[in-house]
């Protein structure tokens, strides 16, 4: 993905956001008590990665996407769907599969911002949506959304996690977060 639009997609916000992601959806695992807590990092790091397709390959429908969401304070992916008829979700999970990644991997990344469709994988679908919404609000970094998206109380009850969870999520997300980036990126 380089040579990406500056104008549209800062690089380092992007893998900052979705490394967060990542810590934010292992750490959810782990409370959890789920095996194999890595999986859910590596959805997490890979749930917005159909927007970095759109943005070199619809470059300009994007621009205008990115502009109307800044003017009517609206989501991106609520306008990618009225604009396009697909989302950066959608173009994800269709380059999960072309790459002949796990068949998790493509439903979580392919339903992030809509959980109950996940069909195969809906714990897994549910712990990155709930991922993205905390570190949107922890404002770490950033893929091109501007505002934090809406949480799916179906996906909250499916981790069956309280809310009192979250104050030591987002504890193990800053205590991790640094040296993340230290171990991922160059320039961290």
């Amino acid at each position: 993905f380089k040579g990406m639009p500056e104008d549209l997609v800062n690089m380092d916000s992007f893998w900052r956001h979705s490394i967060a992601c990542g810590l934010a959806a292992r750490q959810l695992g782990t409370v959890r008590r789920e095996a194999n807590a890595e999986r859910f990092f590596v959805a997490g790091m890979l749930h917005d990665i159909g927007r970095l397709v759109m943005f070199t390959k619809l470059t300009e429908p994007s621009r205008e996407i990115l502009m109307l969401a800044k003017t009517d304070h609206r989501l991106l992916y609520e306008i990618e769907r009225e604009r396009l008829g697909f989302t950066h979700a959608v173009v994800g999970g269709v380059l999960l599969q072309t790459w002949k990644l796990p068949t998790s991997l493509e439903e979580v990344v392919m339903y992030h911002h809509n959980p109950t469709a996940a069909i195969r994988f809906p714990l897994e679908t549910a712990i990155v949506h709930v991922a993205d919404i905390i570190v949107h609000a922890m404002d770490l970094g950033n893929s091109g959304e501007m505002y934090v998206p809406p949480l799916d109380p179906e996906a909250w009850e499916r981790l069956n996690l309280t809310p009192s969870v979250l104050a030591s999520v987002e504890e193990q997300i800053d205590h991790q977060y640094q040296d993340a980036l230290h171990t991922m990126m160059v320039d961290a």
